[in-house]
């Protein structure tokens, strides 16, 4: 029987970065950096995102996005090698997960298990 309670972890580590995500975008919303404002131009209804104030900082969002990326991925290799041991075969620990990338040398995307 396969051991999740990596993959569980850090896919649990992912949902609280999710959850996160949701409250600072939420805090940036709630500040109402943009309004949409609609107006009858030529004939034709026009909407536009008005800024108010400075850009909102969006640096902690892609932080936290980011790492909610990396918990999720590292879930997906920890099934692959649980995969792996299941079928009484041998992980390599060069080779033996959910790879990205083919390799580094070649940077040729490659989705899939090995």
């Amino acid at each position: 029987m396969a051991d999740l309670r990596e993959a569980r972890a850090k896919y649990q580590c992912a949902r609280t970065h999710a959850e996160s995500f949701d409250a600072a975008a939420q805090e940036i919303f709630n500040r109402r950096p943009f309004d949409l404002v609609g107006a009858v131009e030529d004939d034709w209804f026009v909407s536009r995102w008005k800024q108010n104030g400075n850009y909102p900082d969006s640096e902690p969002l892609a932080v936290i996005f980011g790492d909610m990326q990396y918990n999720l991925r590292a879930s997906l290799d920890y099934i692959v090698w649980q995969l792996v041991l299941v079928n009484d075969k041998k992980p390599d620990a060069g080779n033996t997960g959910f790879h990205a990338f083919e390799t580094a040398r070649t940077g040729k995307a490659r989705s899939g298990l090995s």
